[in-house]
């Protein structure tokens, strides 16, 4: 694993569960900088995934992308006509029929998008910005078997020109554009410096945050002074599988609501249509846009505001909860610290309590949950964590454990 981790690098790397390709955890935070040897050692533990795009750019600002062909005869005419990259490039597979190519971009590039053949059928993916891919030597979900790596080579540096593309095969956008037209307008890699993401939680928050401050209605402590556009407001919403639209088309109305909240204009319907041209293709194809659309709505306009679980963990890293400081591990500190500021949110609400499973905090750290379960008692018998109720695991309505921060 160290030596294909080598190769790509400079990247970011993610860890997944074992035979998976990805989860519902949230990624799009990490940057180069958190790929520290302790991360890196624990990738060991499952599957590892790379991130394409500018978040993986090396020194001279050449982005990671990747060419994922999913059809044996895409696979065959692809390589026949790019000879430089069968034989000197990155190249790993995880069916027989299939191929991912990992490449560095000088210069414009288009964004992520389909591959489609003559018939606009998908024949595969052009990876950039906001995608990730498994990577050798992750056991894939469907066969069980490693991933192959087919060519362990650097990842080569090119131009988009320089790509050739089988015959029928185009980069093919949601409005139905070609990024193979020479009059389509290529996106500068100028323009991906930093990923959406990046700039969404890029100092976000002062580098101490007060008491003072903490103590102030959640809408207020997270979207104070805060610009907002709408891309990086739908990027942690968007379904990466099936099954999961509902729940983060709510979670994106709950953002939306407390942008109101706390003053700031939102435009619903083009956050909706941002959110649904990049979930779409993930979303029950027997329920159409305008029923998902009248669904936002109403939940913007009857929800609360709720509490972004997500945004307070990373305000927990920069966080010191009471009590906090006679603990030794940074990740049991960074806990503490989402459980107080959990805590301070819903004192803002009139609830001396907040809700907290041991998945949801081990989705968050990347850790399993008995691991997770294990740090939240440590909390308890430290000291810090008052465990009010416990969860109702086996229940209907499977509701989780409360907790009181009493450090």
């Amino acid at each position: 694993m160290t030596d294909i981790i080598t190769l790509l690098q400079p990247a970011v790397f993610l860890g997944w569960p074992l035979k998976t390709k990805g989860s519902l955890r949230r990624w799009k935070h990490l940057k180069q900088s958190d790929m520290t040897p302790a991360y890196l050692k624990r990738l060991e533990e499952g599957n590892v995934g790379v991130a394409f795009g500018a978040v993986s750019a090396d020194p001279g600002g050449h982005v990671l992308a990747g060419i994922d062909l999913d059809r044996a005869d895409v696979v065959e005419a692809f390589l026949a006509a790019n000879p430089q990259l069968q034989e000197n490039g990155w190249l790993s597979r995880g069916r027989p029929d299939r191929m991912l190519v990992i490449i560095r971009i000088n210069g414009n590039y288009p964004k992520s998008c389909k591959l489609l053949d003559g018939d606009k059928r998908p024949v595969g993916e052009w990876r950039v910005d906001g995608c990730q891919s498994i990577i050798p030597p992750s056991l894939h979900p469907d066969t069980d078997q490693p991933y192959e790596l087919v060519s362990a080579k650097p990842p080569l540096l090119l131009f988009f020109a320089d790509i050739h593309w089988p015959a029928g095969v185009s980069l093919t956008a949601p409005d139905g554009t070609s990024s193979n037209d020479p009059n389509t307008h290529l996106l500068s890699n100028t323009e991906y410096l930093k990923t959406v993401s990046e700039e969404r939680i890029e100092n976000p928050y002062p580098k101490s945050v007060s008491e003072k401050r903490i103590s102030k209605p959640y809408s207020e402590t997270v979207f104070e002074n805060r610009n907002m556009d709408i891309e990086s407001l739908v990027s942690p919403f968007i379904v990466p599988m099936r099954g999961h639209s509902n729940r983060l088309l709510m979670g994106l109305a709950r953002r939306v609501k407390q942008l109101t909240l706390a003053g700031q204009p939102v435009d619903t319907r083009a956050v909706f249509l941002t959110w649904w041209e990049s979930s779409s293709a993930n979303v029950d194809p027997k329920q159409t846009a305008d029923e998902f659309l009248e669904r936002f709505r109403y939940a913007v306009e009857k929800s609360t505001g709720g509490t972004d679980l997500v945004n307070l963990w990373h305000q927990a890293s920069e966080v010191a909860a009471p009590g906090s400081e006679k603990l030794l591990d940074d990740r049991l500190k960074r806990l503490a610290g989402l459980c107080h500021l959990l805590h301070q949110a819903n004192l803002a609400k009139g609830h001396d309590g907040f809700h907290l499973s041991c998945r949801t905090a081990a989705d968050l750290f990347g850790v399993k949950p008995m691991d997770a379960w294990r740090w939240l008692g440590c909390l308890v018998k430290q000291g810090l964590l008052e465990q009010v109720k416990k969860g109702e695991i086996f229940s209907t309505s499977g509701v989780a454990s409360e907790y009181r921060y009493a450090g």
